[in-house]
């Protein structure tokens, strides 16, 4: 028997379809790449941090630019470190970085839920920059369901 369907029908379901593919979609984020970026201003140098940041989901942190901007008489080269400590442990990287634009392509895989902190080490004196500006792209894999990368961090954090 053939099944005869009204306007109203078909509005009903093209309707629900519609929310059901919104609903779908409302747990999923396209966050690839995201873009993280600060600014500090009038930093005393020494061994301490002075930015950090926690990634909420996994991805792999790609590109980075950072540019310092000495106060005049200063020293122009300085060690950089960044650490990051995860649900699994952490690690530290450190790189040389002079007065300007230092560009760096580190191509680390971070777990959700894992704190980055830059700073400088070795610092001979105290010393001041008038700025740091630091931005870094972080590209997820695919597209992430947000209640699924939380679960997976809090599993982790359990074990």
């Amino acid at each position: 028997m053939a099944m005869i369907r009204t306007m109203k029908d078909v509005e009903e379901r093209r309707i629900k379809r519609i929310k059901d593919f919104e609903e779908r979609k409302a747990n999923q984020t396209f966050i690839s790449p995201a873009f993280v970026s600060a600014y500090v201003s009038n930093f005393q140098l020494a061994d301490s941090d002075f930015f950090r940041y926690m990634f909420p989901i996994s991805g792999t942190l790609q590109h980075g630019l950072i540019f310092l901007d000495f106060v005049a008489g200063m020293k122009k080269i300085l060690t950089m470190r960044a650490g990051l400590v995860g649900p699994s442990g952490g690690s530290f990287y450190d790189f040389t970085v002079k007065e300007g634009y230092n560009r760096i392509k580190p191509s680390i895989p971070i777990p959700a839920g894992t704190r980055l902190a830059l700073g400088f080490i070795n610092v001979p004196e105290k010393m001041e920059v008038r700025g740091i500006w630091i931005g870094f792209t972080f590209a997820t894999q695919g597209v992430l369901t947000l209640d699924e990368d939380v679960e997976a961090l809090e599993i982790d954090e359990n074990a």
